[in-house]
C-alpha cells in the first residue's frame, strides 16, 4: 500500500496500521500478552490516528464524546498500575518504554515516480532528507528504535526501506 499525504503534510499508510492492529489484538489479547505492555509509535500524527480507526475495528480503541480517540479502559491500565498500551507519536515515547513496541515507518516512495523536486535535487543530503522526511532525524530513530524492554517490530515498505539514493 502506498502512504497517503494530508493536506497537513502528515503522512498516513493505511496497510501498516491495519497490520499493526492486527498484532496488537492478537498479542494483547493472548493468555502470554496479559502481562506485557505494548507502544505503537510513528513518525507522523496521521498515521497514529490511522493506528487508533484500525484498532477500533478491535475494541480496543473508541472514540470520546469530544471526538478524540481514546484507548479502551481495559487495554489502557495494566493490573500492576502500568500502562498497558500507548499509541502516539516519537515525542510522546520520550523516557518511556514498553515491552513491545511497534514502530510505523509510513513512508512508501514509487522510486520509479519520484516527483522531480526529488529526482533532480543534486545535494545528495538534501535529496535523502525529502526522500526520508523524519525518518532522517537520527535524535528521533535514537527514541523510536529504544523504546522496547523485549521486541521492537518496525512495520514499513521493505522495498523503500532497501532504497539507497544515487549520489
Amino acid at each position: 500500500g502506498r502512504e497517503t499525504r494530508l493536506e497537513s503534510g502528515s503522512r498516513k499508510r493505511d496497510v501498516e496500521a491495519q497490520v499493526i492492529a492486527e498484532y496488537v489484538n492478537k498479542w494483547i489479547g493472548s493468555e502470554e500478552g496479559s502481562g506485557l505492555s505494548f507502544g505503537v509509535i510513528s513518525f507522523y500524527k496521521a498515521q497514529v490516528f490511522a493506528v487508533y480507526e484500525a484498532l477500533q475495528k478491535f475494541g480496543i480503541t473508541e472514540r470520546a464524546q469530544d471526538g478524540t480517540w481514546q484507548i479502551r479502559q481495559e487495554y489502557r491500565v495494566a493490573e500492576n498500575g502500568d500502562e498497558r498500551l500507548r499509541i502516539g507519536t516519537v515525542d510522546a515515547f520520550q523516557g518511556m518504554e514498553f515491552d513491545i513496541v511497534f514502530l510505523s515507518m509510513v513512508r512508501s516512495q514509487d522510486m520509479n515516480a519520484l516527483p522531480p523536486h526529488i529526482r533532480n535535487e543534486e545535494d545528495y543530503k538534501k535529496k535523502q532528507q525529502k526522500l526520508f522526511g523524519h525518518l532522517m532525524s537520527e535524535n528521533r530513530l535514537c527514541v523510536s528504535m529504544s523504546r522496547q524492554k523485549k521486541v521492537l517490530a518496525i512495520v514499513g515498505n521493505s522495498i523503500f526501506a532497501n532504497t539507497q539514493v544515487a549520489v
